[in-house]
């Protein structure tokens, strides 16, 4: 360090803070979502099964890892983004999963099977806008198609947070809407405020009480949602490709890079002296 460096605070600080975030996950259940909020479109492109891999089945391990817990598997959390058919065919070549993901065009909510191993949860892409329109950084969802999409930067947060609220609550006053479970997904990169959460968390709590609504764990949601049958041959409304996705250039220049660490990998070697070679000195260039 030269003269004019000192040590900073920001050790303790992320400490402290990961400290509070493991005793919260002791409590609470926990799931992992795609490592770095990956493209799993975009992964199917670039053709790399270890990559695809450690977006998705691998994620688990490390929040595992830094949690301490042992988090719940069998679920593909899409916060963000449309669930596309590239996306499913990477994520059918891996273990049998659940999709939680908004449902194109707010069709029918119920759960259906996509392949083999994809089951589609779908959410409410009205009610999913409406959460990401709340607090400091409030989002339009890419799931939302133009016709969809409307600016909430014009509207006070007061508003906002009353339409969040609206949004969570209209199926449980509504008995005759089927059907009578919902998900509510927030976006993956979320900024409720301190009276957003109260006055969310405040009316799910009175529904709750008044018989409106009962909580399910997801663990439930998984299981009921794995058992759906195989349905007879129909379009499953699932888009090509997301609104936005990567050029191919970008794709070309992952696809390089993999093929380049992969050849890194198999070129090392082990010395005993030291600690194993290849892969684990190689993953953290892949994540």
């Amino acid at each position: 360090l030269g003269t004019a460096s000192h040590p900073g605070t920001g050790q303790p600080a992320a400490t402290a803070w990961l400290d509070r975030l493991r005793g919260l996950a002791r409590r609470m259940c926990v799931t992992a979502t795609p490592y770095a909020q990956a493209d799993l479109g975009a992964l199917q492109r670039v053709g790399d099964a270890r990559l695809g891999a450690a977006a998705t089945t691998t994620a688990a391990d490390i929040v595992d890892k830094i949690l301490g817990v042992t988090s719940l598997r069998g679920a593909t959390v899409l916060g963000d983004g449309p669930l596309t058919t590239r996306a499913v065919d990477l994520l059918d070549s891996q273990n049998p999963t659940v999709v939680i993901a908004a449902e194109p065009g707010n069709a029918d909510l119920t759960a259906r099977r996509l392949s083999d191993m994809v089951v589609m949860a779908p959410f409410d892409p009205a009610v999913g806008a409406a959460l990401a329109g709340v607090g400091t950084d409030p989002t339009i969802p890419a799931y939302l198609d133009g016709t969809e999409a409307a600016p909430v930067s014009r509207d006070s947060p007061v508003a906002r947070r009353q339409d969040a609220v609206g949004a969570v609550l209209w199926r449980a006053l509504q008995p005759s809407v089927e059907p009578r479970t919902q998900i509510l997904l927030p976006p993956l990169k979320w900024s409720p405020q301190p009276d957003d959460a109260r006055a969310m968390l405040t009316a799910l709590a009175n529904a709750i009480r008044a018989g409106l609504a009962k909580p399910r764990p997801l663990v439930a949601m998984i299981s009921e949602s794995a058992g759906t049958p195989t349905a007879e041959e129909s379009e499953s409304g699932i888009p090509d490709d997301a609104p936005a996705e990567f050029d191919d250039d970008v794709v070309d220049s992952i696809r390089g890079a993999a093929a380049r660490q992969r050849e890194l990998t198999a070129a090392l070697t082990t010395d005993d002296r030291t600690a194993p070679a290849g892969r684990p000195h190689t993953s953290s260039r892949r994540q």
